[in-house]
């Protein structure tokens, strides 16, 4: 007499599935949380190079740099001050302006203009970005 074919799993069976698709998530959930925290680092530097096209700019026409990020604003340069925003916080404090009223001859192509002091960047006066060391 033949026994009959049970096609159901068994619950070890089950259970070393489940353990191995969870395995599996663990090892993948820190390189996507990891992709994320790049991707809003990346945003930050182009909101820096952005802000420091946007001095100079001011710099080249005023032949010195704003008093602050305001006049920016008032003068028609930008229309809002979400460029100067670190995208981590969503906060204009944590760009640290380093060159409030300067003259235009008074800074150096290798000064910085703006700091990120939340992701640690600045930005130089011929607007490459750079990680702090």
């Amino acid at each position: 007499m033949e026994r009959p074919i049970n096609r159901s799993y068994t619950l070890i069976e089950l259970l070393m599935s489940l353990s191995v698709i969870f395995i599996i998530l663990g090892l993948m959930l820190p390189s996507v949380f990891g992709v994320n925290r790049q991707a809003v680092k990346t945003q930050c530097a182009n909101n820096l190079r952005q802000a420091s096209q946007v001095l100079n700019a001011w710099a080249m026409s005023h032949d010195n740099f704003p008093q602050d990020y305001n006049e920016l604003v008032t003068e028609g340069y930008i229309s809002n001050l979400s460029v100067f925003k670190c995208p981590c916080t969503n906060s204009i404090s944590d760009y640290e302006f380093l060159v409030k009223g300067k003259s235009v001859n008074s800074v150096g192509a290798s000064e910085v203009l703006i700091r990120c002091n939340h992701c640690s960047m600045s930005v130089y006066m011929d607007t490459h970005v750079e990680q702090d060391k």
